[in-house]
């Protein structure tokens, strides 16, 4: 089934972007995982083709169980490798994940990426998986998908 996926990236500094993610289901049952967070370049290697990031946010999962729509927010935390000019001059080759382990109450969440491209348009393998305890029951969720992307919009 199609997920719609939304992503946003505003630098505010040479080593920090505030980023913005939602991905909604467009089928039955609905949900929604919109996610904010900090992206900290931490480290450049190899004449700064190799950049890794440091990934600090939540995000907040709506979704139907039981007849009724329940909210989860989440603080998972995470790591992005890119790779510049790989294979490729201006190509960039960039894969990370945001990771909360199960925990003891049955809450889990896993979001993780390999990206390849440029600035104006790339490919994406992405997988979402989480688990969020309703009640006595556990919803689960899983989506594997590749996207096409690019700009929509660039402002400065």
């Amino acid at each position: 089934s199609p997920i719609l996926t939304f992503y946003g990236s505003y630098r505010l500094g040479e080593t920090v972007r505030l980023i913005l993610f939602d991905a909604v289901s467009l089928h039955s049952p609905l949900y929604t995982d919109f996610g904010v967070y900090l992206s900290y370049e931490t480290a450049k290697v190899l004449d700064e083709r190799i950049t890794v990031n440091i990934l600090l946010g939540g995000h907040v999962i709506a979704f139907d169980a039981n007849n009724q729509v329940n909210f989860a927010v989440g603080a998972p935390q995470g790591v992005e490798f890119v790779y510049r000019d790989f294979y490729k001059k201006r190509y960039a080759l960039s894969g990370g994940g945001f990771i909360l382990p199960q925990t003891s109450g049955g809450k889990a969440y896993q979001n993780v990426w390999l990206r390849w491209g440029t600035s104006k348009l790339f490919t994406e393998f992405n997988y979402i998986g989480w688990t969020e305890p309703v009640g006595n029951d556990r919803v689960e969720m899983q989506s594997y998908g590749i996207s096409v992307g690019g700009p929509l919009a660039r402002f400065f």
